[in-house]
């Protein structure tokens, strides 16, 4: 089902939205990564060093805890936290779009998981647009990030990850803002001939 258009904009515009399932799989490799990374540390220390340091400031209130117990524990916690960041991580990417209008962008960014904001800037704003898919996982997964770098605005650069096509949808993306501002230059072209016509008009009225 197509997005409501933002109030007051017209009905017809072009909506960009990330590839879910793919950014999804992007944050779940980097996950399992680091999740790898963390077990590994945590058998580290238990093998050297012994997870029992952990333990004294428990017995001196006379509380008792297996270290094995400790052990299957925290790993346990590590793997309950890859599980919540990868839900989190689709609640995140599965409301994001971006709206291009003939006059400006709206982007549609989550904001506490949940929750939409929505961030509107005009074209004229708009100073590059590029495009990057020289990440591992992109190239994994072909697809790429869209950059749109702001002047004259709270923040300096929009990013819209994962795009499917990435290459197609930018120069697609730089299109219409490159219409806009032909369509912009050619208003004002026409705006100053007809004030040239009408300060000569008024020249040769003049007694």
């Amino acid at each position: 089902m197509p997005y409501p258009p933002h109030p007051g904009q017209i009905a017809q515009c072009q909506t960009l939205t990330p590839n879910v399932k793919k950014m999804l799989a992007k944050n779940a490799l980097s996950a399992v990564f680091f999740l790898i990374i963390l077990i590994v540390l945590i058998l580290v220390l238990h093998w050297t060093v012994g997870l029992g340091i952990f333990l004294i400031p428990l017995e001196s209130f006379g509380i008792s805890v297996n270290t094995t117990s400790l052990l299957w524990g925290m790993i346990f916690l590590s793997m309950f936290l890859f599980i919540g960041l990868l839900a989190a991580s689709y609640l995140l990417t599965g409301n994001a779009r971006y709206e291009f209008y003939p006059d400006k962008l709206i982007a549609y960014r989550p904001s506490f998981l949940v929750f939409l904001s929505d961030t509107e800037v005009p074209y004229e704003n708009i100073l590059r647009l590029s495009f990057s898919a020289d990440d591992f996982f992109d190239s994994l997964l072909r697809t790429g990030t869209i950059i749109v770098e702001l002047t004259g605005m709270h923040h300096q650069h929009l990013n819209l990850p994962c795009v499917d096509d990435v290459e197609q949808r930018a120069r697609y993306v730089t299109s219409i803002i490159q219409q806009y501002q032909l369509t912009r230059q050619a208003k004002f072209t026409e705006e100053y001939r007809i004030s040239g016509i009408f300060d000569k008009e008024n020249y040769y009225v003049q007694p």
